[in-house]
């Protein structure tokens, strides 16, 4: 039967939708405000009532329809065909216009009501009056006669009483007919037209609530899966069908009738609000993004269409093209309710069309151009007012570097490509990007255009973007020290330091640093060469990037307003222009501190503390230039500001993280001075390879000249964890310094130790210069052999020897480079008290 019925279910819709569809327009005809030229005014009235009852029945039929496939397909569990989800929506959609039309036409038929049930209550009388004049014709009455004479009265009564049919005048009415309609009196063909009369009484008595009952759609709550299916369907169809959906989110918020009937809970607008929630979520995903995406694609192609030449122009043919939406008529929806909330389509892809301008035209601000047009074609083919996004367009070059907003975006990419130099404050990047001849630099001066154009309250937003990633990277920070090789580690090379502090010289040794690099990398080897070790360096030199760009961003925004400020004429003495525009302001006396009464009106004045002020005549201009003046006033305190105070957004950060890691379960990174010098033998070995890989044409690896952020990283680093002390207990960079330096007096000795092996060696061959005869023949073949051998091997040992020398220079100036580093960024981090020291 399932599946006969899924075969004819689409057939069976098709022609109720005709009946449907024909009776809308005999409702817009009969049920028109004036009936002056409608004719007879009795059959118009019949003809109304019967198409009121014909509604009814269409109702009936298709929710019948309806309930029956869906629930057939849930008790036998079979899936659903696709070519049953189109007419189960149409069935909704004629549902819901049947409850549209007549709701639409209640007055008229309100009006009209009163009539009919009087048309209709005379012809029920017209089967009484029969049965009362043969009763009163009969000579004998027995109590069942005298029963059918008094239901005939009653019905009278009733009829003739009022032209409204309440609950209880229609259980009455029943019972009198029931009473009345004897078979001894009434042939049963009369008895079925008598009934099918009051029928017809008691449904347009109450015709609204029948109506609603009927093409009530809250059993769609059991299935709101079928939301989804039916709304993609709706937006797929190339077909014009846009004006369906405001029908079908009408069936599925019907649902709300059983929502708010929910007694097993206290509050039931939990319930509402959860499927409300779906419904919207489900509009969102299935036609609104689709919907935005489809109208971005059409703009940009026909755009790139017109300026590049890569897109023919028959592929706008709707003649030619088979999968062309009408979007237009999506946009030209009126807003869709959807329980009490209003979805306008129109709106949100407006917001999202000026979303994605701004967004892309400050990351290329070189295609202002042609978002322009986009807008502009937006406006001709949809009707869509996108605002202006008050961009500057053009205004900055191309040789100012990276967007300050492209940065923020990406500080995650920014930090990682780029290495940053602590004296210059600028970024430089470590690897060009693939074909490109150049390194992109970022410098104050860049960053400072940025902010002419975006504005001072960036400032803010990117110490924000700086937290929000300095929290990530800290929590990886936090899980390799957590580790229990790492922390085992740690922990023992503490208290072995602590052990032979003395005969170290108080000294942490190099040896033990550099073992302990040696043994990270018996824990394993990435692919791209890097131990675990390099990993957590990288990571700290990361945050140091991230604090250097806060820096630099810093100084940018004190450049910007030193060059802005230059127009204000004294800021320690700037006029309120918003007071002297408007009213005025009376005079205050000063303010003094100590203040001792000696007499009425004497007074022994001590320190002042508030300057006094003379009486401000104001000007008394119009509202708009008092309005225009506090603007003024509000753009020059905060240039005055901010150049005066700036904000310390170290001391904020260091201050915020502190609140957390030295709290709590962070025992584990007490130790973490511990791992400072092998982390230097780390920067100070990758920093070297950097700059050797500089000089090779064929670079498969990052090369920089500075990578100032790991010293920046790590003077950040101890000062939220209050570990400087500590380290310098350790006199690192003390130690590494008598490590070059004995390193160096080593290579010394061996280089005095080649030259008096040469100086020996040209003795002995002087020698037997001497000792040989002029006459003498050569030296055998096997002679020169041994010679050049031994020569060869010299060469390479001063060779060895000064390659050493060389290394030894590089590590000693890149051991000088990290001290300086770092000492210079532990000044950016040092306290109050740290300071008067």
């Amino acid at each position: 039967y399932l599946d006969k019925l899924v075969e004819a279910f689409p057939l069976m819709v098709k022609r109720v939708k005709l009946e449907v569809t024909s009776w809308n327009i005999q409702m817009e005809h009969l049920f028109q405000t004036s009936s002056k030229f409608c004719g007879d005014p009795i059959s118009l009235l019949e003809s109304r009532g019967s198409l009121l009852l014909r509604g009814l029945v269409f109702a009936h039929k298709i929710s019948t329809m309806l309930k029956t496939l869906i629930n057939l397909h849930l008790s036998l569990g079979v899936p659903m065909q696709r070519k049953v989800i189109k007419p189960m929506c149409i069935c909704i959609e004629l549902l819901k216009s049947l409850e549209i039309i007549a709701m639409k036409k209640s007055n008229v038929i309100s009006e009209s009501m009163a009539h009919i049930s009087r048309i209709l209550s005379a012809r029920l009388l017209k089967v009484t009056r029969p049965i009362r004049s043969k009763l009163q014709a009969s000579r004998k009455f027995d109590d069942h006669k005298m029963d059918v004479l008094a239901a005939v009265n009653v019905i009278e009564s009733i009829l003739h009483g009022s032209d409204s049919f309440t609950f209880s005048r229609q259980s009455v009415l029943s019972l009198s007919l029931c009473v009345c309609l004897n078979p001894n009196i009434v042939k049963e063909s009369e008895q079925e037209g008598t009934m099918a009369l009051f029928k017809r009484i008691q449904l347009l008595a109450d015709w609204q609530a029948h109506f609603k009952q009927a093409c009530c759609c809250s059993f769609l709550l059991w299935n709101k899966e079928l939301f989804p299916s039916f709304i993609k369907d709706l937006y797929s169809n190339t077909q014009t069908e846009s004006n369906r959906i405001q029908y079908i989110c009408a069936g599925f918020s019907d649902a709300s009738i059983l929502l708010r009937k929910v007694q097993h809970v206290e509050n039931n607008n939990d319930h509402l609000i959860a499927y409300k929630t779906y419904l919207l979520d489900t509009l969102e995903e299935q036609l609104i993004k689709p919907l935005c995406f489809n109208v971005e694609e059409d703009l940009r192609l026909r755009i790139h269409a017109k300026t590049q030449g890569t897109i023919a122009q028959e592929t706008f043919n709707p003649k030619k093209s088979t999968n062309k939406k009408s979007l237009k008529s999506f946009l030209d929806l009126k807003p869709i309710r959807i329980l009490g909330n209003q979805i306008n389509i129109k709106q949100k892809v407006t917001h999202y069309l000026e979303t994605v301008f701004y967004n892309l035209t400050t990351v290329a601000l070189y295609d202002w151009m042609t978002y322009a047009d986009m807008r502009n074609l937006a406006a001709e083919k949809f009707n869509i007012e996108i605002s202006d996004n008050h961009l500057p367009m053009g205004s900055l070059e191309y040789d100012q570097g990276l967007d300050v907003l492209m940065i923020m975006r990406n500080i995650h990419i920014f930090v990682s490509r780029f290495s940053y130099n602590l004296n210059q404050q600028n970024f430089v990047e470590k690897r060009p990007d693939r074909g490109s001849k150049n390194l992109n630099t970022i410098n104050i001066q860049s960053i400072a255009a940025s902010l002419r154009q975006h504005g001072l309250g960036i400032l803010n937003t990117t110490v924000n973007f700086t937290y929000q990633y300095l929290a990530q990277k800290f929590h990886v920070f936090s899980q390799f020290l957590l580790d229990e090789y790492i922390r085992g580690h740690l922990g023992k090379e503490r208290r072995w330091y602590k052990k032979h502090k003395t005969e170290c010289n108080n000294m942490y040794p190099y040896d033990r640093g550099l073992k302990f690099v040696k043994d990270i990398r018996k824990l394993g080897v990435l692919e791209n060469g890097r131990t675990f070790l390099d990993q957590f360096r990288i990571l700290i030199t990361e945050i140091g990037n991230a604090l250097g760009y806060v820096r630099m961003v810093r100084s940018a925004g004190m450049l910007f307003c030193s060059e802005a400020v230059r127009f204000l004429p004294d800021i320690d003495s700037m006029i309120k222009f918003a007071i002297y525009a408007g009213e005025g302001c009376p005079a205050k006396d000063p303010v003094y501190a100590n203040n001792t009464a000696e007499g009425e009106g004497q007074a022994q004045q001590g320190e002042m503390i508030e300057e006094g002020q003379d009486e401000i005549i104001g000007a008394k201009l119009s509202q708009e230039t008092i309005k225009a003046s506090q603007n003024l006033d509000d753009v020059t305190g905060t240039l005055a500001s901010t150049f005066s105070e700036g904000s310390d957004y170290f001391k904020v950060l260091v201050t915020v993280f502190q609140q957390v890691l030295l709290s709590g379960d962070h025992g584990h990174l007490d130790n973490f001075y511990m791992i400072i010098p092998s982390l230097c033998l780390s920067w100070v070995d990758a920093s070297y390879q950097a700059k050797m890989y500089m000089y090779k044409s064929n670079r498969s690896r990052d090369t920089y000249y500075t990578d100032d952020g790991f010293a920046v990283g790590l003077a950040y680093i101890m000062a939220i964890l209050k570990q400087g002390s500590k380290f310098d207990s350790m006199h690192w960079f003390q130690c590494m310094n008598e490590k070059l330096a004995s390193d160096g007096q080593n290579i010394i000795d061996k280089k005095k130790q080649q030259e008096l092996k040469r100086k020996q060696k040209n003795a002995n061959s002087n020698q037997n210069k001497k000792k040989s005869s002029i006459f003498s023949l050569g030296s055998s073949k096997k002679d020169v052999e041994v010679k050049q051998v031994f020569t060869e091997e010299e060469e390479e040992a001063v060779h060895t020897l000064q390659q050493s020398d060389n290394k030894l220079q590089a590590t000693k100036r890149e051991n000088d480079l990290l001290f300086f580093s770092l000492s210079g960024a532990r000044v950016f981090f040092k306290n109050e008290k740290d300071k008067k020291k």
